[in-house]
């Protein structure tokens, strides 16, 4: 991958990449403009600067933080904003800034290693989002039926997300697929937000256990195999139960 517009950055425990005041209106806070992968270590997400504000999700290596950066490259309407604290939990977090003028420079040179990095995070947060959403909704049916259609379509559009079906897109076909993923991702976490645990120990620790078994170290073109295998046991563990 390619060093232009790289700014790396190592991170003590505890230190924030991105800031997110406590206390201030949406459209007082600093608008996405970069985005940033992750080298090495760990980075916890929570709703605020302050260290007891409600925690939201760990991001393992080979992880995107900052997608919104994308969308306000693709979408130049309303710039979106930076809406969470993001903060390293590890000595020795590595990790690559990026302007979003980087994922379309990539594309267009067909280096994908960024841009791969990409979409998956995205469907790695909505399966995730999806297969917690399960837990504590077993008699709500319209729930289930939710979860279950968006692990499926997150399955098949991971056969998308793969060296060979981006080898020679355009920058429009490419950001036509990040916004597909981006909205669904969102849809997840705002169905999730209201009915599931974020804020638990429990379900962070889950999350992460799960992003660490699809961005395993060794054979990242396995991932949509990992992805569907995930859905796959999880969906055996319930049915078991």
């Amino acid at each position: 991958m390619r060093e232009w517009g790289t700014s790396e950055r190592r991170l003590a425990p505890q230190e924030i990449l991105w800031h997110r005041p406590r206390g201030k209106k949406v459209e007082e806070l600093q608008v996405a403009t970069t985005l940033a992968f992750l080298e090495r270590g760990k980075l916890g997400v929570r709703a605020s600067d302050v260290a007891s504000s409600k925690p939201l999700f760990h991001l393992v290596p080979k992880m995107v933080v900052g997608d919104t950066a994308v969308m306000n490259l693709i979408d130049d309407g309303d710039q979106r904003r930076r809406t969470a604290c993001v903060y390293s939990l590890q000595a020795g977090t590595v990790v690559r800034e990026y302007p979003p003028t980087r994922v379309r420079a990539d594309v267009l040179a067909g280096d994908y290693h960024l841009p791969l990095a990409l979409l998956r995070t995205l469907l790695a947060h909505a399966v995730v989002n999806f297969l917690r959403l399960r837990y504590g909704n077993e008699d709500n049916q319209l729930v289930m039926y939710s979860a279950r259609a968006g692990c499926n379509l997150a399955r098949q559009q991971a056969e998308r997300v793969t060296r060979p079906h981006l080898e020679g897109c355009s920058w429009e076909q490419f950001a036509t697929l990040f916004v597909l993923l981006y909205q669904h991702r969102e849809y997840s976490r705002e169905i999730y937000t209201k009915l599931g645990q974020y804020s638990s120990d429990e379900g962070i620790q889950q999350a992460t256990d799960f992003f660490e078994y699809l961005f395993a170290r060794r054979g990242e073109e396995a991932f949509p195999q990992r992805l569907g295998q995930l859905i796959d046991i999880q969906k055996r563990s319930r049915e078991g139960r």
